[in-house]
């Protein structure tokens, strides 16, 4: 019984740390995509000065200006729609951490299965509880920091995990379904 709770909650560990990676590499590939931007519009204010008696130049000077001034201005207003590297990193900690909470939870589960080891349910449901006391305050922070997962999202969150599972254990995974 002990062993459906560990496979529960590597699939829960699992879960997570895909929604961690969808969601840093989301949000950095929309800061990059800005700060492109707001460099490249303020090549052209720069390029556009020299050309000034150009007819329509002032124009592109004024637009790629008013370009840079609102990515700015987004970029410091919005830290829902941007977020800081401060914050990713935490993320890229989160992630690390759970990366090792899946590796532990899955030698325990593969545990029960050698012959030579003396776990039994109590040893197994105390080291749960041990591990997950190390846990603290992770997920909170998670559901905290990732948010805006659209329906789709969490679908493919959730095939990659079941199609982890299926690939690492398959006999384990078809008992279980």
């Amino acid at each position: 019984m002990i062993t459906d709770s560990v496979w529960v909650e590597m699939h829960r560990v699992k879960g997570y740390l895909r929604q961690i990676e969808l969601y840093t590499d989301r949000k950095r590939n929309r800061n990059r995509l800005i700060n492109i931007v707001i460099i490249c519009s303020s090549i052209i204010c720069a390029l556009a000065a020299f050309f000034h008696e150009v007819p329509y130049v002032p124009w592109i000077n004024i637009l790629a200006a008013l370009i840079v001034a609102l990515l700015t201005c987004l970029k410091e207003l919005m830290p829902h729609f941007i977020q800081s590297e401060r914050e990713l990193c935490e993320l890229d900690n989160i992630h690390k951490f759970y990366s090792s909470f899946l590796d532990e939870l899955e030698h325990l589960y593969l545990k029960r299965f050698d012959e030579k080891s003396e776990i039994n349910d109590s040893n197994m449901n105390d080291y749960l509880y041990q591990l997950k006391k190390t846990e603290e305050d992770r997920s909170t922070k998670i559901n905290i920091l990732c948010h805006n997962f659209t329906e789709n999202e969490k679908r493919i969150i959730k095939e990659e995990t079941e199609m982890y599972f299926k690939a690492k254990y398959n006999n384990e995974y078809e008992r279980t379904i």
